[in-house]
């Protein structure tokens, strides 16, 4: 199985048919947005879980770096 992430949306169907859609990486309301075509083609939701990424704001840039080598050793 390859690795898989990034901003997508996951569907699991369980043996009785039942379907949960689940936006994985899309942070603030774009995961309604993102999965509402799906939730509409499997019928009325029964259910819906924000996770701490629904709260996050959306527009929030993450930058890392790291510092090594070079500079002066003594």
């Amino acid at each position: 199985m390859s690795d898989i992430s990034g901003p997508r949306i996951e569907i699991t169907v369980d043996p009785k048919g039942i379907t949960r859609t689940e936006a994985k990486e899309i942070k603030g309301g774009g995961c309604k947005l993102a999965t509402a075509p799906y939730e509409a083609l499997y019928g009325d939701v029964l259910d819906t879980v924000a996770t701490a990424e629904a709260y996050e704001d959306e527009h929030v840039v993450e930058i890392k770096s790291q510092q090594g080598g070079g500079g002066c050793g003594g």
